[in-house]
């Protein structure tokens, strides 16, 4: 669950709802724990309201980040969906990013500027901290007396030390070589640069990816069993979700690599039952018992396929006015559904699917009729079945 916040560059930006426990933990340890240990003596209004803005300065530092790839993709004609931002960090969703991971000059740029761009933010804010020690060395002895002008300096130097942390761990993390990292892509990159074998590089850095997230596994259990619980629960929840992203990355470059020259017209059935739009919701109610997420595809009056109307809509018609109530009053139209032609193919349409989080894909044929239904899990079943055949 997501909401869009921004957009920037006409990029959508959207903040996952998982991002609220992030703030939460990260305004929580710097106000309770970390402010006041490092400036004592102020009230704590002043530290939960530094810690507060500490928080924006580290969302901005994930969002500039992430901007960095969007613009260098759209800079090689690459399409950008979505900035998304959620408990990890974020993540810039290209459309067509397999287009830039099979030329490797593209795919190492793309991915190396996100940790350029965060090296030079904390280079500037750690100078710009530097400064303000310097000019104000000895306004940490007078933070005390809670005047206002010690408070301003020491929110000040908060917001610069720390946001020169977070973009240095910012770049350091995702120079990291697992999926789906910019380490993990700067790695394929170099390897299909250095021996031209695409699926053999990427198999070599899904591989080291997994190690590694293990590795992260491993340190976060040694912490939090030496008593560090935070930072080894932490370490722990990075290393599995770095983990799962590395084997699923695996998992779905394996079944498009299955799916290699297969079109949609393989899940094409010839016969598929098309309800004129004129009926009326209890002409389809009467057809007899059906699952909530059955789907009925619609024909106008000539006969092209115009859209959907699913059974749970139908249900939710009122019983009196059934028999009053047309298809194509409740219908989901044509171009709100994700239509692709028979001659696509079944890696094309499994992207969209992974890409646009749809489960369904319309097939028609060169006339615009359906001839067709694809879900994603008969995609991947259709995987499943080549690789028995292997």
């Amino acid at each position: 669950m997501s909401l869009q916040i921004a957009k920037i560059k006409g990029i959508p930006v959207r903040a996952h709802i998982t991002l609220a426990v992030i703030a939460f933990l990260m305004i929580w340890s710097l106000a309770g724990i970390v402010l006041p240990e490092t400036y004592p003596g102020l009230h704590a209004f002043v530290y939960w309201i530094t810690g507060i803005f500490c928080s924006v300065i580290y969302f901005i530092s994930i969002l500039l980040h992430e901007l960095s790839h969007s613009l260098m993709a759209i800079r090689y004609g690459l399409k950008v969906r979505e900035v998304l931002l959620f408990i990890f960090g974020g993540v810039s969703v290209i459309g067509d990013e397999d287009i830039a991971s099979k030329n490797s000059s593209i795919e190492f740029r793309i991915a190396i500027i996100g940790p350029i761009t965060s090296l030079i933010i904390a280079t500037a804010l750690a100078t710009s901290f530097w400064i303000l020690l310097y000019l104000y060395s000895g306004s940490k002895s007078t933070f005390e007396t809670g005047n206002l002008g010690s408070i301003s300096v020491m929110m000040t130097s908060s917001l610069l030390q720390f946001g020169a942390l977070f973009n240095l761990l910012i770049a350091i993390i995702n120079l990291v070589p697992v999926f789906p990292t910019d380490g993990g892509k700067i790695l394929r990159a170099t390897l299909f640069k250095s021996n031209g074998d695409y699926e053999r590089s990427t198999q070599i850095s899904g591989k080291i990816g997994v190690a590694i997230s293990y590795g992260f596994m491993g340190l976060g259990l040694y912490l939090t069993i030496s008593g560090s619980y935070l930072s080894g629960i932490w370490l722990l929840l990075v290393g599995w979700f770095l983990n799962n992203c590395a084997r699923s990355y695996l998992a779905k470059h394996k079944i498009m690599c299955l799916l290699f020259g297969v079109r949609l017209s393989t899940f094409t059935t010839g016969n598929v039952e098309i309800l004129s739009e004129d009926c009326s919701v209890n002409d389809l109610i009467g057809r007899g018992n059906r699952s909530e997420k059955d789907l009925f595809p619609l024909m106008d009056e000539r006969g092209h396929f115009s859209g959907i109307v699913a059974y749970n809509n139908a249900l939710s018609v009122r019983y009196n006015e059934r028999n009053f109530v047309h298809l194509k009053d409740i219908k989901t139209l044509r171009s709100d559904l994700f239509v692709m032609d028979m001659d696509a193919t079944a890696v094309d349409a499994l992207k969209n699917m992974i890409n646009f989080r749809i489960a369904t894909v319309f097939i028609c044929n060169e006339e615009g009729n359906l001839v067709g239904i694809a879900e994603k899990k008969d995609i991947i079943k259709a995987a499943r079945a080549r690789k028995q055949l292997i």
